[in-house]
């Protein structure tokens, strides 16, 4: 997949040093926003938290073979108050998005708009408790959904549900064990 880059991002990204931001939305019942930097930081209408050295991603791919990619989140020190919470949300399948962008080393502003590096569902979180807890989230790609089995039954209440009105299924039900006699008796 390309990723469209300004030119200035291009320049950015080929120096030997860049600094750069990751955005993480967890789309919680109340929706996280997460910065890689030490800071809050305001971007998109919304404030996100900085987690700094306390948040880590793991590294996304991309390959050219139809497979999903997942990504691991990390976000250490957190209060064990706050695990309580994190424990009793429904989590599983919720959308997860990452954004990336170079920052200006001069100035610590955007160079260009941030460009979404993964996009994606939540599959599993894990809670490591002790003096300061660790939450790590994995993520898998779309592109998982395409492995998983679609499962459809020619009844009337299915056609019901995709097409209310649709007689053409009606007497299904009543064929079931039905003895039907071809050709002559």
């Amino acid at each position: 997949m390309t990723h469209p880059l300004d030119a200035n991002q291009s320049a950015a990204l080929a120096a030997s040093h860049i600094e750069g931001i990751a955005f993480v939305q967890l789309d919680f019942t109340t929706t996280l926003r997460l910065s890689t930097l030490p800071y809050n930081f305001s971007w998109n209408g919304f404030n996100w938290i900085g987690t700094g050295t306390l948040g880590a991603i793991s590294s996304i791919g991309e390959n050219v073979d139809l497979q999903a990619q997942g990504v691991s989140l990390s976000l250490s020190g957190i209060a064990p108050s706050l695990i309580s919470t994190a424990l009793g949300e429904q989590y599983q399948g919720k959308p997860c998005q990452i954004w990336f962008c170079p920052l200006n080393p001069d100035t610590g502003q955007l160079i260009g708009t941030p460009i979404r590096i993964f996009s994606g569902r939540i599959d599993t979180m894990d809670i490591e408790v002790g003096e300061r807890a660790t939450l790590t989230l994995t993520a898998e790609g779309k592109l998982i959904d395409f492995f998983r089995p679609r499962v459809s039954r020619y009844t009337d209440a299915e056609q019901q549900l995709r097409y209310p009105g649709d007689l053409g299924l009606q007497y299904v039900n009543s064929l079931i064990e039905a003895q039907v006699i071809w050709g002559r008796a």
